[in-house]
This record gives C-alpha cells, sequence and structure tokens, in this order.
C-alpha cells in the first residue's frame, strides 16, 4: 500500500521541519504547495527537498487563499504521478499519531474497496508545565484535551485512489470532506466513513508571534477571495479586528485562540463553558529527529504582514496600470 500527503502551506516556519520529517516517516512521499510564504518557510522546505527526502514543493504565487480549488487539482496531479492508494489531506500543525506504517497499513485496509474516510484528531494547546526554551514544537506541546474531535466537527480527509477516476469530486475548504457536482453523488458523500481511533495529533496554536501571522495575514487573504463576506472564519475576523484596535493580542486571547480549537474536541456549551486549559493531559508525540533549520525560521509578525501588503500592492499596481499624463507625478 502506498501512502502520500498533500498540504498547502503559508507561513509555517516554525513547525513546517517537523511536519516534513515526523510525517515522511509514515508516508511513502509528502506534496506540498507552497503558497508564498515570507518567514522562512521556503528555505526550510527547499533545505529538506536537498537532504534527499521525497518531498515535492508545487510553488503558487496567487495571493488569496482558494485552498479546496488547489488541493482538488493537485490531489489529481500526485495521483497520477505517484500513484498512491491513499492520500493524507493535511496542514503543517498536523502530525500522524500511529508508531509505524503497519497501523496504517491495517485501518486502510480494512475499509469497503473505493472508499474515503476521514479521521479525528487529538489537539494540543499551550500550558504553563511547557518547556519555552524547546524550539520543536512537538517536543514543547506535551498536552492535549482529554477527548478527540466530536462528531460533526474537526475532521481531516483520507482520499482513496478512486478519487483520480470521478472528475466530480473536489476537497472542500478545510479539507475536511469531498463533496461532488453531482447531487446523487454528493448526497451519499455527506455520510463519509471515520476511522475509529484519531490518526492525528494537531497543533494549531503554538506562540503569541504564530498566532498574530496566522490571524493577519489569514484573514486578509480571506477578505483577497471575497470570503469575508460568509459566516465562515468569523472567528479570524473577531481575532484580526482586535488586533487591528490595539495592534497585540493578550495571553489571555491567546489561550482564547487555542480554546476555539479545544471546542471541537467538546459535546456541547456547557462543557466549553466549564472548560479550563488546566484540564489538559500530557500525552507527549514521540520524536525521534533533530531540527537542523530552526536559524531559517524568520517569525516577525510585522515583517510577515508588511511583505503580504506589499505582495497585494504590487497585484493591484500590476492590474490597475495605467499610462501616466505629463505634467502629473
Amino acid at each position: 500500500m502506498r501512502l502520500h500527503g498533500l498540504a498547502m502551506i503559508r507561513n509555517e516556519a516554525d513547525i513546517v521541519e517537523s511536519f516534513v520529517r515526523h510525517n515522511l516517516k509514515l508516508l511513502d512521499g509528502l506534496t506540498i504547495i507552497v503558497h508564498r510564504p515570507s518567514d522562512g518557510t521556503r528555505e526550510i522546505l527547499d533545505a529538506l527537498g536537498q537532504e534527499g527526502l521525497p518531498l515535492e514543493l508545487m510553488p503558487l504565487d496567487e495571493l488569496g487563499f482558494y485552498q479546496g480549488q488547489r488541493m482538488s487539482q493537485a490531489a489529481r496531479s500526485v495521483f497520477a504521478r505517484h500513484q498512491p492508494d491513499f492520500i493524507f489531506t493535511l496542514d503543517a500543525d498536523e502530525f500522524l499519531r500511529p508508531p509505524n506504517r503497519a497501523v496504517l497499513h491495517d485501518v486502510l485496509g480494512a475499509l469497503p474497496p473505493q472508499r474515503h474516510c476521514i479521521t479525528a484528531c487529538y489537539t494540543y494547546a499551550p500550558d504553563p508545565r511547557d518547556d519555552a526554551s524547546e524550539l520543536e514544537p512537538v517536543k514543547r506541546l506535551r498536552h492535549r484535551h482529554p477527548h478527540d474531535t466530536g462528531p460533526g466537527k474537526f475532521r481531516k480527509l483520507i482520499i482513496n485512489k478512486s478519487y483520480a477516476d470521478d472528475a466530480s469530486l473536489v476537497i472542500c475548504h478545510g479539507n475536511h470532506a469531498l463533496a461532488s457536482a453531482d447531487p446523487v453523488k454528493d448526497k451519499a458523500l455527506a455520510k463519509q466513513l471515520q476511522v475509529k481511533e484519531p490518526l492525528l495529533s494537531h497543533y494549531p496554536v503554538r506562540s503569541g508571534e504564530q498566532v498574530l501571522i496566522k490571524t493577519l495575514i489569514g484573514w486578509l487573504a480571506h477578505i483577497v477571495i471575497g470570503e469575508h463576506q460568509i459566516e465562515r472564519s468569523a472567528h479570524w475576523r473577531g481575532f484580526y479586528e482586535r488586533v487591528k484596535d490595539r495592534g497585540v493580542l493578550s495571553r489571555e486571547e491567546i489561550d482564547e485562540v487555542a480554546r476555539y480549537y479545544l471546542n471541537d474536541c467538546m459535546a456541547d456549551d456547557d462543557e466549553k463553558a466549564r472548560f479550563t486549559l488546566s484540564e489538559l493531559i500530557p500525552d507527549p508525540l514521540p520524536v525521534d529527529f533533530e531540527i537542523r533549520y530552526a536559524h531559517l525560521r524568520r517569525r516577525e509578525p510585522l515583517s510577515c504582514v508588511v511583505n503580504y501588503a506589499e505582495q497585494v500592492a504590487l497585484a493591484y499596481f500590476e492590474k490597475s496600470r495605467r499610462p501616466i499624463r505629463p505634467g502629473f507625478a
């Protein structure tokens, strides 16, 4: 059984090396859509590629965050060129949990033929017990919510090779599900199989700088494609507005971002209201590699935001360029 990973990544310099090294211990290959990073992510990926790892980079220069469309296209390309049996759709903060490939083979081999599936995850968050001096985030973040992401909430998609033979299928934004232009198929896809045990560990909140970059550039990228007008990702708009008003997020607000992700592990609003971060439990993911490229990270939020603003300004200039009339600056 051949297994491949597919991700679309922008500014993830603090975790991308760990993401590649860890997941390639369980996958035959990893394809990454590199979406205009400015924090050292591209330099780290290039260095990893030069090590000879089975890592394929697909540069993407557009400003907007068209994740569903680009992942859908890239998945077809990966199936055509690498011919895996399954593709794991991942983000840079998602790490496969099984201790070895045999577990993945058993789980996926038990699926009905040609069936796609979804997996829950365990969500990790910063904790006062963390070793703040540890540069490797998966080693540093050792505590997670006691429960996995609940029914109907955060799931990640694992795509069967049958995807390549059905042109009607697309990957939904967030890599949480498949959809189809065929109404009958789309209805059937709403009942996707879920594997029994969570196969992923999720590290969405890792530091104040990382949250600022994700909040600011993430929301601006949604504005570029007009998604600021819909409910999806409204949580990012709220955090973005706070930073716009005050220039910073407090420690309490960063904890609030962590709680937003942890909410997917809770059954109802009452449990969400009662939960505190002190209830996180220790469950470190084993890490058996060393970080080599921490020196390539550039994690200054202002630098990343200014870089993105410059990209938007240049794109606007190219689109609206008009001859300058004599006598006018």
